[in-house]
């Protein structure tokens, strides 16, 4: 009899895996919690070890179950295995070759291990028709989202708004877009930037003021920004774009701190590239928290397939996004995202 063993963090995880590599055929003959520590860490984490086996090899059960045992040992095996097979049951009613693919599509679209399992986990007693598991997928997505607020742009009443994230995300083109927008609509708007590190940033918000006929000033250190306001107080609308730096550095987000520690910021918006990484986006957002960043805006959706990001940053730290961006023209390629539009972007490869 041929035995394998997979150690997973939960037994729907388990399950998944031994339906993966052996098949709808495969029989749980034993599984236990197991306690494992870090050689780091003093902290122990839970693991869950299953042993399984083909279904045509599999033993009695009653053959495990020797006359030594306890009846207490006997009662506990019989419930464990009761638990299992329910388990395995409602695995294969879901249609086990689906939910390996819907796994690996989840963690291919970029969501986090956490979040796939526990939206497989959601479902997997719902459904076996394809269509059924996408519809949903759908609705246990619209029904976590809803339970805060997700979609929020720009308060009409917010005067000085700041647009911080790493080099690269696209914020000067994003604060142009904005900026155009406000014009259109008949308000006055100012720019200030602090991204003095770069002279092309410079160059580019300049130009886009230039275009739009609107004021700009630079401000090298934090004291310069109390004249900057002071020249724009005739602004009805002042948008702030922060230097693009390497954010792994925590002296780096500091920096930014102490310029919009100046700035009566009503709003501060934080700017994310779909095309990082998730890992890179997610390390992005914990260092900006304590700003604090009060929104999101993702850029570059036209750059890439990969949106889970999008619903890994809302559902874990409960902030809205406010904007979307696909493009580089200014003022069209940005919209404000309707919550069935970014879970049917993420849901849209499940065919």
């Amino acid at each position: 009899m041929q035995v394998q063993t997979f150690v997973a963090d939960n037994m729907p995880e388990a399950i998944l895996q031994i339906r993966k590599h052996m098949g709808k055929d495969a029989v749980i003959l034993n599984s236990r919690k197991v306690y494992q520590r870090r050689w780091w860490s003093l902290k122990k984490t839970v693991k869950y070890e299953v042993s399984a086996c083909l279904a045509a090899e599999a033993p009695e059960v009653q053959s495990q179950l020797t006359s030594n045992s306890r009846p207490t040992d006997r009662d506990e095996i019989q419930t464990e295995l009761k638990q299992i097979r329910s388990m395995l049951q409602t695995a294969i009613q879901t249609n086990d070759a689906m939910i390996v693919m819907l796994s690996d599509y989840l963690r291919e679209q970029g969501l986090t291990r956490e979040l796939a399992m526990a939206l497989i986990q959601e479902i997997s007693h719902d459904t076996n028709a394809r269509e059924e598991v996408k519809e949903s997928l759908q609705r246990r997505l619209v029904e976590q989202l809803h339970d805060f607020q997700h979609t929020a742009p720009i308060r009409p009443e917010s005067r000085v708004i700041a647009f911080v994230g790493p080099t690269g995300v696209g914020k000067t083109t994003t604060i142009a877009k904005l900026a155009a927008a406000y014009v259109a609509n008949g308000k006055k708007v100012g720019l200030i930037t602090t991204d003095t590190y770069r002279i092309a940033a410079i160059e580019q918000l300049k130009t886009y003021a230039k275009i739009l006929e609107i004021p700009v000033e630079v401000a090298y250190k934090p004291e310069e920004l109390t004249k900057a306001m002071e020249r724009l107080r005739h602004c009805d609308v002042i948008l702030v774009d922060t230097s693009g730096r390497n954010f792994r550095l925590m002296s780096y987000v500091e920096e930014t701190k102490a310029f919009l520690r100046e700035l009566p910021v009503d709003e501060t918006l934080l700017v994310l590239s779909l095309t990082m990484k998730p890992k890179d986006i997610n390390y992005i957002v914990e260092m900006f928290m304590d700003l604090p960043a009060d929104k999101f805006v993702f850029t570059k959706l036209d750059e890439t397939d990969t949106y889970g990001s999008i619903l890994n940053v809302l559902l874990t730290h409960k902030k809205p996004m406010s904007y979307i961006t696909m493009g580089q023209s200014v003022p069209t390629d940005i919209e404000i995202p309707s919550l069935d539009r970014i879970v049917n972007m993420v849901l849209e490869g499940i065919q």
